[in-house]
């Protein structure tokens, strides 16, 4: 099957290249302007970016998905990707950080909603998360975004070769559902 995914971040790009074995995929095309994700939970905001590719013959997937800091309120959440008007990851690493100082509770996840609608308007939902920890300091040079600062199993994200990411990360469990909802339907 072949689809159109609906983002134009590059590490999600290559994290759908491994998630997908078997299915053929085109990507937005560079320049295009991605809606404002003004929705109130992750669903919603991929639901916004589904829609708003949507318009040819393929079918398109969207997600949204962001890390979640219990000490935090649940921030970043659904602002991750735009978090404290940080322009860069490792600035909203930075942000991160110091906002967790002198905090002991570091439980944290990530949370991936995808969602699939096809040329005819029929659309599916998969949502998943993962469990882990923030670190005191960045670790790994691996993945994107928080993945640094993101610990399970004793190791971050970013320290996890792109495999064992997609095992066990919230956007692996979300896409691989997604796909068995497509397979069945």
């Amino acid at each position: 099957m072949k689809f159109l995914i609906a983002t134009t971040n590059p590490g999600k790009i290559r994290e759908f290249e491994t998630l997908m074995p078997g299915h053929e995929f085109e990507v937005l095309p560079s320049g295009y302007i991605p809606p404002e994700e003004d929705g109130k939970t992750f669903i919603d905001n991929a639901r916004i970016k589904a829609r708003a590719a949507l318009g040819g013959v393929l079918p398109v997937i969207a997600e949204d998905s962001g890390l979640c800091v219990e000490a935090l309120g649940g921030a970043p959440g659904i602002f991750s990707a735009r978090y404290g008007d940080c322009e860069t990851d490792g600035e909203r690493n930075a942000l991160v950080l110091r906002q967790m100082e002198g905090k002991t509770n570091r439980a944290a996840f990530f949370e991936c909603a995808a969602v699939c609608i096809t040329p005819n308007g029929q659309e599916f939902v998969s949502s998943a998360r993962c469990d882990g920890a923030i670190t005191h300091e960045p670790r790994g040079d691996g993945g994107f975004g928080y993945d640094p600062l993101f610990e399970r199993g004793g190791r971050t994200t970013a320290e996890m070769t792109q495999a064992e990411k997609n095992e066990i990360s919230h956007r692996g469990k979300a896409i691989r559902g997604l796909l068995k909802m497509l397979e069945e339907a």
